[in-house]
């Protein structure tokens, strides 16, 4: 499928500012999958031969300004400047990495790491472990401990289940429960299912001739039959499972870490009323990015004094080291800061508690000592290669790359799962110790592997003396959607593909209402721009519902623009434009001939029932001095598309962002979108002009296109005709009145004002305005 955007502008000044460009656009693409390294022309299996330079004559180096443009394939290495590689030969994988960095820092950080993998130096060969658990795992110990009857709603083996279709054997379901899940017992049912528990919790003992069925990989095998489940030791030793609270337990004191990245700023105080009591300690970290959620929720510091923001702040991307490392940053300020908590429960923005916090605390106060991690369900050699971990990375510029491949220590336990836990203290101090040989060793693998926040703890915990407090949850629920592996696409900030939980909708809230039960205490991810009615269900669910006449429940409003904050003189410019038009058209009741604007304040997008009502743009104005807000809403450009020109794939849609090199000239543009030469659909989109004293004298004739456009869509063209407009203004006036709608205003008084009317509504009296109450996100419900 290809995609073109074609001019629909009036033309005359060709080096005009291209100040705003809002409407949805929509990018189109087939087959959407996950994109793991990025295309390189040069085999990972290469190795480059460097020369060292010569002491008697140095090299003549060709400047290449950062690497800001794209560097000839013939381009040697030695050829970058002010940077070494410390050895004699690197992989082609650093090479191509070293191509695609953008300062000398960078390269020097990756010609190191490169040269340390040449020489089997990068990470270390063994590690001190001193986990007991596996010490007997031999085959000598491993026994038969009979067939037994299994129960879909009670398994004799209730840790994990997997299916091994085509290979499963005895010898292959016990490796993958102690290899892969750290688990005492192994279970072979129904021929292909794989069953791991750390106990057996068996009901009825069958005779042997009911678990009959051959195993896949060997029929020499049985493995199990129908609800009839063949047990074996693994060798590994049992752990007790988790207990349950009565009226004696003691809750346990909670560390919440919280990091906390965008604008939804609603949303994370109202995930904060829920959670919130004054015996527990919350640590939140704001993406260095964030200046206004970071100012924002500052003032919280002042309100209550268990909550404080992170003072090691970085700038969160996906998968970097640098975020495992935020964590550990975290556990030792609420080392340091708080004496008294007992677990701690790391969490983001997008999540909020299933049960009441008096149920958590109790729970865990009966379970001092352990600790929750959720591991993936694969064999060490899989997990290996699943998880990129035989892959040297390198994070810097604000990117991740691939370097090359390492050597794995053989006594290490290869563990990863999820990156949200629940450790206890105890586990947190040894992890945070970094005079300990095994954090030392784990430091210097997770330092430069792929998203070491689901290896690090896991493997300090299964490395350690603490590997017998693990349990295989982590009390969290995330919706994978209709895909297995949620939402999966190319990462622009590595050299990888990621997969993320899809958002959870109006359609999933009986789901989780029927999540019940000491396993889930979380979910994730709720965005209100999304659903704010499943976030409200919830909310409601578990604290209890609003009073019938509570204001804003299912609505929800989004800063996207703050003075304070944020610098766009595209969205400055066309607010002018926009209040310029409304008084105009006297759309403006109490406007006088002298009214002037002093400046854009904010700008808000709205949401009402899980759907997108506009715009809020607030501006201070003088004569009369009054906060004044427009709810503007973008009319709709896009036409529906004509599916059955499809030929094969699926139409995927969603947000488009330009990176022009020149200026779009003023005018309506549209993007088509064609696929085997026909013409799918199209959507407009507006560029205003810079100014509107421009004048735009004699104005040429519309935009056709470039000549190598199809018949039909010359056709669509030449069918689309706009008026002839010969000033800034007016231009800018039209589309305004082709692209948006004022839906209503709205003014907040900052004292008496003479000429202020009825007929304008005062903001916070109104259900749209960002002025309006909110009190889901008021703090009005605190717990204690």
């Amino acid at each position: 499928m290809m995609y073109r955007v074609i001019s629909r502008s009036f033309r005359k000044k060709k080096n005009i500012l291209n100040l705003f460009l809002v409407s949805l656009v929509f990018f189109i693409c087939l087959n959407v999958s996950m994109r793991g390294i990025r295309d390189s022309p040069i085999s990972d299996d290469e190795v480059i031969s460097i020369e060292p330079e010569s002491k008697a004559k140095k090299k003549s180096y060709e400047f290449l300004d950062e690497l800001a443009k794209p560097i000839a394939p013939d381009t040697r290495i030695e050829d970058i400047p002010s940077y070494k590689i410390p050895c004699n030969t690197i992989s082609a994988t650093a090479k191509n990495a070293l191509k695609r960095t953008k300062t000398n820092r960078c390269r020097q950080m990756i010609a190191d790491a490169a040269c340390k993998l040449s020489y089997n130096v990068a990470i270390p060969t063994t590690v001190h472990n001193t986990c007991k658990r596996f010490e007997n795992a031999t085959s000598v110990k491993i026994r038969h401990h009979g067939c037994h009857k299994d129960d879909r709603k009670n398994r004799v083996l209730g840790v994990s289940h997997k299916w091994f279709h085509d290979d499963n054997t005895v010898e292959l379901c016990i490796d993958f429960c102690r290899d892969g899940m750290g688990a005492a017992y192994a279970g072979v049912e129904f021929g292909a299912e794989c069953h791991c528990g750390y106990k057996i919790n068996s009901i009825q003992e069958l005779n042997y001739r009911q678990c009959n069925i051959a195993c896949p990989g060997d029929s020499l095998q049985n493995c199990g039959g129908d609800l009839a489940i063949n047990v074996f030791s693994t060798g590994a030793t049992e752990i007790e499972p988790p207990k349950l609270p009565n009226h004696e337990t003691s809750p346990a004191v909670l560390a919440f870490h919280i990091g906390l990245n965008g604008r939804k700023i609603r949303q994370i105080k109202q995930m904060l009323q829920a959670l919130y009591s004054p015996k527990h300690y919350y640590l939140l970290h704001v993406d260095l990015r964030q200046d206004y959620l970071y100012n924002e929720l500052k003032k919280l510091e002042d309100m209550f004094p268990n909550v404080r923001l992170q003072k090691h702040r970085i700038k969160g991307i996906w998968g970097a080291p640098s975020l495992y490392q935020l964590l550990r940053h975290g556990l030792k300020e609420l080392l340091e800061w708080a004496p008294d908590w007992d677990f701690f429960i790391n969490l983001s923005e997008s999540c909020f508690p299933l049960q009441k916090l008096d149920k958590i605390e109790k729970y865990y106060g009966a379970n001092q000592g352990r600790n929750f991690f959720w591991s993936y369900s694969s064999l060490p050699d899989r997990r290996l290669k699943q998880n990129r971990l035989q892959e040297h990375f390198v994070e810097c510029d604000d990117y991740v790359y691939i370097v090359g491949e390492r050597k794995w220590p053989k006594n290490l336990r290869v563990d990863s799962g999820a990156d949200w836990y629940t450790m206890h203290r105890s586990f947190a101090e040894f992890v945070s110790d970094r005079n300990n040989p095994l954090i030392q060793e784990l430091e210097k693998i997770q330092n430069f592997s792929f998203v070491p926040t689901e290896n690090f703890f896991h493997m300090a915990l299964q490395n350690s003396q603490f590997c017998s407090t693990r349990w295989n949850e982590n009390h969290r629920i995330l919706s994978w959607g209709d895909f297995p592996d949620g939402q999966c696409n190319h990462n622009e900030f590595g050299d990888y593909g990621g997969c993320s939980p899809q958002a959870l909708k109006f359609e999933d809230i009986k789901k989780l209402k029927d999540l019940e039960g000491y396993k889930n205490f979380f979910a994730r991810k709720f965005d209100s721009t999304v659903s704010q009615t499943v976030l409200t269900a919830m909310d409601e669910e578990v604290f209890g519902e609003y009073h019938q006449d509570t204001p804003a429940l299912d609505s929800f409003w989004e800063c996207i623009y703050h003075h304070q904050y944020d610098s766009n003189p595209s969205m400055v410019q066309f607010s002018k434009y926009l209040f310029s038009y409304m008084v105009g058209q006297k759309k403006i009741d109490f406007i006088q001939q002298n009214t002037k604007v002093i400046g854009l304040e904010e700008i808000n997008t709205f949401y009402h029932d899980d759907r997108y009502e506009g715009s809020l743009i607030k501006y201070r104005i003088k004569n009369p001095s009054l906060v004044y807000e427009v709810d503007m809403v973008p009319r709709r450009q896009m036409i529906r598309p004509d599916m059955r020109r499809l030929k094969q794939g699926r139409l995927k849609m969603t947000f488009l962002i330009f990176h022009m090199e020149k200026d779009l000239q003023p005018g309506v543009w549209s993007l088509l979108i064609e696929t085997f030469g026909n013409l799918v659909g199209y959507v407009d989109f507006p560029v205003f002009p810079e100014t509107l004293d421009t004048k735009l004298n004699n104005p040429e004739s519309l935009l056709r296109g470039p000549a190598s456009v199809g018949v039909e869509i010359n056709e669509f063209l030449s069918n689309r005709n706009w008026p002839e407009i010969y000033s800034a203004e007016e231009m800018a006036y039209f589309l305004l009145k082709k692209f948006y709608r004022v839906n209503s205003h709205c003014v907040l008084e900052d004292g008496m004002v003479e000429n202020f009317t009825s007929v304008t509504d005062n903001c916070k009296s109104t259900k749209w305005s960002s002025l309006s109450p909110d009190p889901k996100s008021e703090f009005i419900r605190l717990n204690g």
